[in-house]
């Protein structure tokens, strides 16, 4: 069981949910509303994202997925950006919970995962003023009812939809709507990082794992023993401590066993 979100105060209702049936990129869609105005927590939804992006790369938004972003306006301190990707995260997880009784394991910093497989993910992008990220887009890409067999053959493997985890097909506009109400009350979050990092590390499930990360120009290796105020990643080796802050670099952690490397986690 992970830890659950509940937020008396948080939004009552959302502003204002626009629905397409095709865009490039509903973050991009999110970001130009804020550029004119558009309030916070501003939904926008499309049935098929044709230029999604995700923290390794393209992410496929076909049909039957649920493809969401919302406008966040945190005024937060860049070093602590990440932040805003664990409590998005941590509202996605809630709003699946709450919709279908499901509850996803959480890898730091983006990706919600059913059994190790991957069900669906975060991708934050943000506008900088000076020190402090004014707006953000909080982007969510979740497979609902899409078959995971006609995804492209080298994600395919690792993936899993709510559906097929269900044994039911899933109403999208009711899950979107849902999950939007979820991440309002999580952006709360993003100003109590100790709420922040109890939430994520409950359902977290890369904690006490022996990792390593290789990005080529640096290498770290430990056990993930936790994730600090900032959203980092703390790495433990032989007692000393290192602090991994780029969530880019989420896509370089392997989990390692006794017989070596055992894949991304």
């Amino acid at each position: 069981m992970g830890y659950r979100l509940v937020d008396p105060d948080g939004p009552s209702s959302i502003p204002e949910t626009l629905r397409f049936d095709k865009l490039a990129s509903t973050n991009d869609v999110v970001m130009r509303l804020g550029g004119k105005g558009a309030e916070e927590h501003t939904i926008v939804v499309a049935r098929e994202q044709t230029g999604s992006r995700g923290g390794t790369g393209s992410w496929h938004a076909p049909r039957g997925g649920l493809w969401l972003s919302t406008l966040w306006e945190p005024q937060l301190d860049a070093c602590s950006a990440a932040r805003l990707t664990l409590a998005g995260a941590l509202g996605v997880r809630e709003g699946i919970r709450r919709h279908t009784g499901i509850e996803p394991g959480l890898k730091w910093p983006n990706d919600l995962v059913v059994d190790g497989d991957k069900l669906g993910g975060v991708l934050v992008e943000g506008q900088v003023d000076g020190h402090d990220v004014e707006q953000a887009a909080i982007g969510i890409g979740i497979n609902v009812n899409n078959p995971i067999a006609e995804l492209p053959e080298d994600v395919r493997d690792e993936a899993v939809a709510l559906h097929a985890i269900a044994n039911e097909q899933i109403g999208l506009e009711e899950l979107g709507d849902t999950v939007a109400e979820s991440l309002a009350r999580a952006r709360r979050l993003v100003h109590e990082p100790a709420e922040l990092v109890r939430s994520f590390e409950a359902s977290w499930t890369q904690k006490g794992a022996e990792v390593r990360i290789d990005a080529g120009h640096m290498v770290y290796e430990g056990e993930a023993v936790g994730i600090d105020s900032d959203g980092a990643l703390l790495l433990d080796r032989e007692g000393d401590r290192h602090r991994v802050e780029d969530p880019s670099l989420a896509k370089f952690v392997r989990i390692v066993g006794e017989g070596g490397d055992r894949g991304r986690t």
